[in-house]
């Protein structure tokens, strides 16, 4: 095993363009790591629970806290294993264009190999939206390797096109010698498509345009496919691994759940959507322990804090769980710095204010000075004061803040005050008009 400082200075020899938010995990003496060499005096690490979660071949935790286990992919390069890696980190499972046009063909296969959809279905999209006279050979020789339907009738497509300037070079010599039964079917394609034209003798033509056209149309409906596969196969191994409590070592307890049991829960997933949550786990007192921690949520019920673990370990959450608990799911995500969940929250606030909860909201802006939430539930009150006004409820809010009664009478006046206001730029309100209590922002 390695000592904390030895971890740390091989940490500090990774590649600098490796900045992912997953991968700033790593740092930590107390996390276990996988070591994957590739080239003699280079060594490239990653935080193993990551790992495990998108890989089926990956050895079992424990194993690894014991030894460094070391795993060689020897058909790939290091830039490729490096590419694979960073991808398998992504939060969005996205990877930057550049990379993958340069790694394409490896990761491909690499995605076939190690059973991974969704990055074999942004290769396949590449492969495709690239593909020209020059490749559409070698493309659809790849489609041969894992059969594959789609990248196989682009190719065609692409070769059918190009049939011309494609017979005419040196390439298709050797694929002609390599692959006689894809020779033939490209023939046969070739002459029904041409209409039985003797393509011998000069009878096949084709418009200029006719290569990036067809392209462009099998792009289109790959495209189409491949926005209707679900990013779920990619995020949905964390919700199930959170499902199946798989190498959970953290318990999470909300403030009324005495009679319910406490949520179990990775130190990882939850350390790198949250900043707090890292400060906390990284402390003296959680290190010391010998077992799984438990964190008390005293400010949420039970309902509530499974529905924050579950965005946390998902790509958003549900949206009617969101709807549900937006204001504990708001102030959470203030509490635990998670900026794309309050962000979210604030969205869903806005869109669903109306004269019953505009003044809640109000306040609920106060408590962390969102000045675009405050704004949104001004701007609401003020378009519907004369509705908001006369009841109860605004006497006792007008009571409990005199300093944001004044700011809705200054939300009022203000369009009031301007130069050419008349009477034709009244709101619905101030000529008679009732406004819907589902009036949005």
């Amino acid at each position: 095993m390695y000592s904390s400082r030895e971890e740390t200075v091989m940490m500090a020899q990774l590649s600098p363009h490796t900045n992912l938010f997953w991968f700033s995990l790593t740092s930590s003496s107390s996390s276990s790591f996988l070591y994957i060499p590739r080239q003699p005096k280079m060594e490239f690490w990653r935080q193993e629970d990551r790992w495990c979660l998108r890989r089926c071949w990956s050895q079992t935790r424990s194993r690894l806290h014991l030894k460094l286990e070391t795993v060689t992919l020897s058909e790939m390069k290091h830039e490729e294993v490096e590419a694979l890696v960073e991808f398998m980190y992504s939060v969005d499972g996205s990877i930057p264009i550049e990379v993958l046009k340069k790694h394409v063909r490896s990761l491909y296969l690499a995605a076939d190999k190690y059973e991974i959809p969704h990055l074999r279905d942004l290769c396949r999209n590449e492969l495709i939206s690239s593909l020209n006279s020059s490749n559409a050979l070698n493309v659809l020789e790849l489609a041969q390797i894992p059969f594959d339907t789609a990248l196989y009738n682009a190719a065609f497509t692409a070769i059918r096109t190009s049939l011309k300037t494609i017979a005419s070079s040196a390439e298709f010599k050797l694929f002609v010698v390599k692959n006689p039964n894809l020779t033939v079917e490209i023939m046969k394609d070739s002459f029904t498509w041409s209409g039985g034209t003797n393509l011998t003798r000069g009878g096949y033509r084709k418009c200029s345009s006719c290569e990036n056209l067809a392209v462009m149309i099998v792009s289109t409906k790959f495209d189409r496919h491949f926005d209707c596969v679900p990013k779920d196969l990619f995020f949905g191994g964390f919700a199930k691994d959170l499902k199946e409590k798989w190498h959970t070592d953290l318990r999470l307890k909300a403030g009324n759940s005495d009679h319910r049991p406490p949520i179990s829960a990775h130190k990882l997933v939850l350390a790198a959507r949250s900043e707090v949550f890292k400060r906390m786990l990284d402390s003296d007192v959680m290190k010391a322990s010998s077992g799984p921690e438990t964190i008390t949520f005293s400010e949420m019920r039970h309902e509530e804090l499974e529905t924050l673990v579950e965005f946390m370990y998902s790509n958003g959450g549900s949206i009617a769980k969101l709807k549900e608990h937006v204001r504990s799911l708001y102030l959470a995500a203030d509490k635990y710095e998670i900026p794309y969940l309050r962000a979210l929250c604030r969205k869903e606030l806005i869109s669903s204010l109306n004269r019953s909860n505009a003044l809640d909201v109000l306040e609920l802006s106060q408590i962390h000075l969102d000045r675009s939430l405050q704004d949104a539930a001004l701007s609401f009150i003020a378009r519907n004061i004369n509705t908001i006004v006369d009841s109860g409820v605004f006497r006792l809010f007008v009571a409990r803040n005199p300093n944001l009664a004044v700011e809705i009478t200054k939300a009022f006046m203000n369009p009031i005050m301007k130069p050419c206001e008349d009477e034709s730029e009244m709101s619905d309100d101030e000529s008679g008009d009732e406004f819907d209590d589902s009036d949005d922002y």
